[in-house]
């Protein structure tokens, strides 16, 4: 495998991940926002209350999972590598 492909593949693998990250993010604020509306409908303070903290820990999963992410190639990283001949 040359050092191009190599990078090519690289490349694909990060677009792969990095969606799949975004996807999950995406879940994670859906799921929070569920629970958001199901604390407001709440009848009851305690499930109310419970239901919020679990809003709470989606945010905070999503959160977490974004600072993991990169919405665009870091800089260099797949920059084609030139080998000087000598």
């Amino acid at each position: 495998m040359t050092i191009e492909n190599a990078l090519i593949n690289a490349k694909k693998a990060w677009k792969r991940c990095n969606a799949a990250g975004v996807r999950f993010v995406n879940l994670a604020l859906d799921t929070g926002l569920m629970f958001c509306r199901i604390a407001l409908l709440s009848e009851s303070e305690h499930d109310a209350q419970r239901d919020e903290a679990k809003a709470n820990s989606a945010y905070q999963i999503a959160r977490s999972t974004m600072r993991h992410l990169w919405f665009s190639p870091p800089k260099n990283a797949m920059r084609s590598t030139t080998r000087s001949s000598g």
